[in-house]
């Protein structure tokens, strides 16, 4: 090998390092439309955080916003996918928080930097200052800098995993020139080169029943890479996706009029409407690297789509039966069945019942089966296998009861009872299991009475050892206080070891105790956290719902979570034995808690009302799992 090889294979190595190491450090960006600002303006700063290989970022911890009114924000999650020259697709895991802005007071703000931690290593951006003044800002255009220099590749060959997308590099390609898009062609703003188009399946629907949106992607440039940096808005709906965590971009050649665009569907989702009236879905932007200039450059292209709009009924009074839940919208099969038919008496029976169809089966509500003389009714673990079947999400919820019979003889099981509404039919539809009759033999063993001590008395009479006539003698062993002195040592022996028995079994009865008070605590917590709501204390009222969660989470498992990760804590509670979803939503309460400090104030009474909800209906839904042993090191 000669040495101009060698050289080449140690500088090929080192860039190979470099690109490993680019990769696994995040990309953390706090910015802002303008950085000087006018007492009354309104302004929009944006934290972006961004991953690859598949790593996630465990926690962000955000700045403080104390001197300025939240009037607005939003979360998104966007995915990116680059391809290298004869290689696999690299998965970018970006979260973008964009917050709408209003200063306080005049004076210069330092916002400190934002923080991520990936792989349990702790990142920090640039901190970042706006300077508010008494005056208007204006609207100032952030400064021109260069570009990147000529490179006929557009990205450098050597590091084909690292997408080239330097911080300084402005889109070399204007917005859209189009307008309104051709007749027929709606859900778009028309543009001639890459537009985006939202579809919705329907218009109008009732509460809880599936509208399908469809995002489209137009192009007519070829597309290296995409980025989404902004979700579509989807407040006011429960949203199922329909695509699956593995995503790929599939063109299809499509006209609209007479010019040809390759299409391709970039989101599908099941969003089921939780409230009645005229929800709108914001929409989705997107950011498409395009091989323009071919083999020798490239440019960026932003659009974004338009809103759309689902009119939502609410549900019929007519034909409603009583008690009936809201979230039962859909098609739905009830199936009923036993593990054995006979049992003898003290033992349980397992009660399986099987809702299956199609619908929001996450936010299905069972009536509680209620409890007799004949038989006690525990509270059921649920477990759910859902997924999309074709555009419409299908599976089936199973709730599982422990029945206990009360006596023996033929004892006829509680019906599982399941209302809902067919919103295809618009009618509501019952389905009741049939009844179930177990036989319960032998009755509970009762233990035979013993002997009391007074009947054994009177029927023996003391056992003398000596005659009364006999000349007593004075040992030693015959004083009255011999017993007493031999007695002493072994009694205060006992006493000691019984001492420390008790007070072992009352420490282990107090730990054992904590699972069952772990509710009843958590609620203490909860009307704590209560009383700050009414009080106005947006702070310490989702400080309070936080630790209520934790709260019980600690009595519940018997060990603290405090200093757990959102994704540590995620995994514990699975391995315990929780279902992923309950789990998920858990996390996603806890991450709300973290992040409403920065709810406007407009909505602040609203969020802590739907908060306080969610934190009863969860502490409900978990207080029905029981956890599992902790598995050992």
């Amino acid at each position: 090998m000669t040495r101009g090889s060698v050289s080449l294979a140690v500088g090929l190595a080192f860039l190979g390092l470099g690109a490993v190491a680019r990769a696994q450090a995040p990309e953390i960006e706090m910015t802002a439309d303008r950085t000087t600002v006018g007492l009354s303006d309104r302004f929009q700063l944006q934290v972006r955080v961004a991953t690859r290989g598949g790593v996630a970022a465990e926690h962000i911890q955000l700045p403080a916003l104390d001197a300025f009114v939240v009037e607005g924000r939003s979360v998104s999650r966007p995915m990116q996918f680059s391809f290298g020259f004869g290689q696999g697709p690299v998965v970018q895991q970006t979260t973008v928080y964009t917050f709408d802005l209003r200063p306080r007071q005049v004076g210069s703000f330092t916002l400190p930097a934002v923080e991520a931690r990936v792989g349990g290593i702790t990142y920090r951006g640039q901190p970042l200052t706006i300077t508010v003044t008494q005056g208007g800002g204006g609207l100032q255009p952030a400064p021109l800098v260069p570009g990147r220099p000529f490179d006929p590749w557009g990205r450098n060959p050597l590091t084909p995993l690292i997408p080239i997308q330097p911080l300084d590099q402005q889109p070399q390609h204007p917005g859209p020139t189009g307008g309104p898009p051709p007749e027929g062609l709606s859900g778009a703003q028309y543009d001639d080169e890459l537009f985006v188009r939202a579809v919705l399946d329907k218009e109008r629907a009732f509460i809880g029943e599936q509208v399908t949106l469809t995002v489209y992607l137009y192009t007519r440039v070829g597309i290296r890479d995409l980025d989404v940096p902004q979700e579509p808005g989807t407040e006011g709906f429960w949203v199922e996706d329909l695509l699956g965590p593995v995503r790929r971009l599939d063109f299809q050649d499509q006209y609209v009029g007479s010019t040809r665009f390759e299409v391709a569907v970039v989101r599908k989702m099941a969003l089921f409407p939780i409230r009645a009236g005229e929800l709108t879905i914001s929409p989705m932007e997107v950011l498409a690297t395009s091989s323009v200039g071919g083999f020798f450059g490239s440019g960026q292209l932003r659009r974004s789509g338009v809103p759309v709009s689902v009119d939502v009924l609410p549900l019929p009074a007519e034909g409603q039966p009583p008690r009936f839940e809201a979230s039962n919208v859909g098609r739905y099969e009830l199936d009923a069945r036993v593990d054995r038919n006979q049992v003898n008496a003290g033992e349980a029976v397992t009660l399986t019942v099987t809702v299956s169809g199609e619908g929001n089966l996450r936010n299905l509500r069972l009536p509680a089966l209620a409890s007799s003389r004949m038989v006690r009714v525990y509270d059921p673990q649920v477990r759910d296998t859902i997924a999309p079947h074709g555009d419409t999400i299908a599976g089936q919820r199973v709730y599982e009861y422990l029945m206990m019979p009360g006596e023996a003889g033929r004892i006829e099981l509680p019906r599982p009872a399941l209302s809902f509404f067919d919103p295809t039919r618009r009618t509501y539809r019952t389905r009741t299991a049939p009844a179930i009759t177990i036989l319960v033999t032998g009755t509970p063993a009762v233990a035979a009475e013993s002997p009391t001590r007074a009947d054994s008395e009177a029927q023996l009479r003391p056992i003398r050892l000596q005659s009364e006539l006999g000349r007593r003698s004075s040992r030693l062993y015959e004083t009255p206080w011999f017993a007493a002195a031999v007695a002493v040592p072994p009694l205060a022996l006992l006493g000691l070891v019984a001492g420390t028995a008790l007070r072992d079994r009352r420490r282990g009865a107090r730990e054992r105790a904590r699972p069952r008070r772990a509710h009843a605590t958590a609620l203490r917590v909860l009307r704590d956290a209560a009383s700050r709501r009414r009080a106005g204390d947006a702070t310490a009222f989702f400080a309070g719902v936080s630790r209520t969660l934790t709260t019980y989470l600690e009595e519940r498992l018997s060990r603290p979570i405090g200093g757990m990760t959102m994704e540590a804590l995620r995994q514990h509670l699975e391995s315990r034995g929780y279902p992923e979803n309950l789990v998920e939503e858990l996390i996603r309460e806890l991450e709300n808690c973290d992040f409403a400090r920065f709810t406007p104030e407009g909505t602040r009474a609203r969020e802590m009302s739907e908060c306080l909800d969610r934190a009863r209906r969860l502490l409900a839904t978990l207080d029905r799992v029981t956890p599992s042993a902790e598995p050992g090191p």
